[in-house]
């Protein structure tokens, strides 16, 4: 069968849809060049040897049925196949089984469901993106999301050990304090006969359980049962636990009216990305309290049912709710679409040879970790990553960015939030000194239990958490813990003067709490004085010339800033950056950022520091930009006002001067001449900040030139060739330079410009298909008058600056 069959073949299949030839890359290779997607040419495909070897239908709407009509063409060879792209099509099932040559394969934005890769061990598959595949169990997500590298290591291991299933799952118990959730967990766990905790007794931070149970088919399932302290200190590690790989029971007190159904569910929501919800009424005393269950799941679709049971169980029907709960409970867990994830079998031995040991100590060394892994065969590079994969999955706590933590393995997740919420539950902090700490207080906190011998790690785990923040060069060695801060607000806020702030505000439709007590702890280096300028709503900050004062007012969820000083507009940026990490923690947090508006009307009612101006939304001037639109209209003075000022008033930008491009100079030894000209001229688009040319003479004395050259090269740009039969006979500036040069411009990722310096043969080279300087591609060796020539490669160079700018 000859290619233009198997082509017309495809073409069919399409619709009729055209295929294009992938074009000829810098190094003479087509079949790479498939890859990218196009919105000219999007369909393309490339031959090797006369057969089809690449092939790009991204976009095309492909199914199953379609895909396996294009598998079953006769000139289309599973063997021969080298670079796949079928990207964002509607594939549940794919086999790259017998592609035994293939390089390249994008599978991202699909719908699979089972994947199973080439043979990876026998190290021909170089990349792969499986991005986007909601309902893919192998790999699992948490290893999609680390790329290419993070999943090649992951089916290495799987071909070298087989896989096993993991088949198990966190189920949360939340719901405010004394509504009873250490009481249905204790019945779930252990039956009806499990003895009723006192009144008197309290969660501290998270109490964790395994409860097993098997399905039909005999297949055993483990939920990990976690019991949530229901006080509002505790929820500031909730960020860290709640997640999409569970099944979520809200606990409500029917005696009392103090379950905030709309806080539980949203932060439930946020946090875990629609995990389904069981909410459980517990009917005290045989009370009930009616709950609009349909109105509630009108808005929150993840609620799969309500169960009302009086936990002291005195009843044959409470007894029997029971077990419709737990019933629902394992048709929920069942139904999670991870729960048949798998995982290669050495990893999962070595997960079991962890939790094995944790039952003896609640935390190991790295170096105790590492030669657990040995005994697996597993060498230190992929152990460290298996170790990032169970930690990302909540199984352990390794913090291997962390300097003080990274020589640690925290087995026992609740030995060690039990011990950072010793800390924030002892009477001393909490009541005595309102949120500060000494190292001796937490040395006396912690002097049972091994945590006292690791009183180091203890205190980073709680900055980690972001519970804490040290004070720096404070003696004794002294902590804030914000949430604990005295809820008056100080004398320092009260004097604030409101007149001639610049000022932001975050609106929030839903407000996680404690928010500001995190933006507290990551910005406390800008808290000067905690003792007098920070409380548990609020922070007065320091910056250079500038001052800020942070307000959360929670009943009306937002935080306000006001900024006063020479480099208030700085310091409001550097704020907004912190602000908008926080809130991008949560799955669709819902928030305006608001901007004040700076016309007359609105300037005059603000000087005074008493009426406030009309906001604007950020994203919606953003968008105006973007199309043009050079004013939006004040609701207070109904006067047309500039968009591009109103966000150059409060944030710094770049929108009035225009920010430099990165320039990288690419040349030849025996061009140094030539290249110093060129500097030379560019002296004034330098000055004008519109450049910022870099070459190889940059170079720091014993800096690695190599990397240097490959970290310029691929964060210009611009990128220069001085074109000369030197710079094309330098296999370090072809093979490497103008290499990656090419590949940046194919991508759109910079701009490349030839200078021809002297006469060669470059009409043949990749480059020549862009337009060479000077004019024509005449070499700047041959003009009479060489300063004319560099003015003409400069005026264009400016043009090119100005026009991406």
């Amino acid at each position: 069968m000859q290619p233009s069959d198997t082509i017309a073949g495809i073409k069919k299949i399409l619709g009729g849809r055209e295929l294009h030839p992938a074009p000829v890359r810098f190094n003479g290779d087509t079949v790479s060049a498939v890859m990218p997607v196009r919105d000219d040419r999007p369909f393309r495909y490339a031959l090797r040897d006369g057969r089809l070897a690449g092939l790009n239908l991204a976009g095309a709407g492909l199914t199953d049925e379609q895909w396996a009509e294009i598998r079953k063409l006769e000139g289309f060879d599973l063997a021969r196949i080298e670079a796949l792209n079928l990207k964002d099509n509607r594939l549940g099932v794919f086999s790259a089984e017998g592609m035994s040559r293939l390089k390249w394969l994008d599978l991202s934005g699909n719908r699979l469901r089972e994947f199973t890769p080439p043979a990876v061990n026998a190290g021909t598959l170089e990349h792969i993106w499986l991005y986007g595949n909601k309902s893919l169990n192998a790999p699992p997500p948490e290893i999609v999301q680390k790329g290419n590298e993070a999943v090649l290591n992951y089916f290495r291991e799987q071909e070298k050990s087989g896989a096993v299933y993991v088949r198990e799952v966190k189920l949360l118990i939340l719901g405010e304090g004394g509504a009873g959730k250490t009481t249905l967990a204790r019945k779930l766990l252990k039956g009806r006969e499990a003895a009723m905790p006192l009144e008197t007794d309290s969660t501290h931070g998270i109490e964790i359980n395994a409860l097993p149970f098997q399905d039909k088919s005999g297949n055993t399932y483990t939920a990990h049962l976690w019991d949530f302290g229901g006080q509002e200190i505790y929820h500031a590690t909730h960020q860290f636990f709640l997640t999409k790989r569970s099944v979520y029971i809200l606990v409500t007190d029917a005696r009392k009216e103090d379950t905030d159904f709309n806080y539980w569910l949203q932060i439930v929501e946020l946090l875990s990305d629609y995990s389904p919800v069981i909410i459980v009424q517990n009917r005290k005393g045989g009370r009930m309290r009616d709950i609009n269950l349909s109105g509630l799941q009108g808005r929150f679709r993840n609620i799969k049912g309500l169960y009302s049971i009086d936990l002291k169980l005195g009843t044959p029907e409470d007894s029997r709710e029971l077990e419709r709960l737990r019933e629902a409970l394992e048709l929920e867990i069942r139904h999670l679409p991870h729960l048949n994830e798998s995982i290669p079998a050495r990893w999962a031995d070595i997960r079991k040879a962890l939790e094995q040991l944790k039952k003896q100590k609640p935390f190991i060394s790295d170096r105790e970790y590492l030669e657990i892994a040995q005994k697996h065969d597993l060498d230190e590079g992929r152990a460290q990553f298996l170790g990032q994969f169970l930690h990302d999955l909540g199984v352990f706590l390794y913090f291997q960015d962390d300097p003080v933590l990274k020589r640690w393995l925290f087995l026992d997740n609740e030995w060690a939030t039990r011990g950072t919420y010793n800390i924030l539950d002892a009477p001393i902090v909490r009541d005595n000194q309102k949120g500060r700490f000494t190292r001796n207080d937490a040395a006396q906190i912690w002097r049972q239990e091994d945590y006292g011998r690791m009183l180091d790690e203890m205190l980073q785990l709680m900055m980690r958490f972001e519970l804490c923040y040290r004070i720096p060069d404070l003696q004794p060695e002294t902590f804030i813990a914000p949430q604990l801060l005295g809820a008056a607000e100080p004398p320092a806020s009260l004097e604030w003067d409101n007149a001639e702030n610049l000022q932001l505000r975050y609106q929030y439709e839903f407000m996680p709490k404690g928010l500001l007590n995190r933006f507290m702890v990551r910005m406390n280096r800008y808290i000067l004085n905690a003792k007098t300028e920070a409380w548990k709503t609020g922070a007065i900050l320091h910056r250079e010339k500038a001052s800020a004062k942070v307000v959360e007012t929670y009943g009306v969820r937002h935080i306000h800033v006001r900024a006063t000083g020479k480099h208030c507009k700085e310091f409001v940026t550097v704020i907004a950056e912190e602000i908008d990490r926080l809130n991008a923690g949560y799955h669709n947090l819902r928030v305006q950022k608001l901007v004040p508006c700076n016309c007359e009307v609105c300037r005059d009612r603000t000087s005074a520091g008493i009426e406030e101006p009309n906001f604007y939304e950020y994203d919606d001037l953003l968008r105006r930009k973007e199309r043009g639109k050079a004013t939006v209209e004040c609701k207070i003075s109904y006067l047309d006002v500039n968009v591009l000022r109103l966000i150059d008033d409060v944030f710094v930008t770049n929108f009035f001067t225009p920010k430099a491009k990165k320039v990288f100079i690419s040349y030849s030894k025996e061009d140094k001449s030539y290249l110093n000209e060129l500097k030379k001229h560019l002296k004034p688009l330098e000055r004008l900040g519109l450049l910022l040319p870099w070459d190889d003479t940059h170079l720091a004395p014993g800096e690695e030139w190599d990397q240097a050259i490959r970290r310029e090269l691929h964060s210009s740009d611009l990128i220069l060739l001085l074109v000369s039969p030197d710079m094309m006979a330098t296999d370090y500036v072809w093979d490497t330079e103008m290499a990656a040069a090419m590949e940046r411009h194919e991508r759109g990722e910079a701009t490349v410009i030839p200078i021809i310096v002297r006469p060669s043969l470059w009409q043949d080279a990749p480059f020549a298909r862009f337009a060479a300087l000077p004019a024509k591609g005449q070499p700047v060796s041959k003009w009479e008058n060489r300063d004319e020539a560099w003015q003409q490669v400069v005026e264009k160079i400016k043009s090119v600056v100005q026009i991406k700018t």
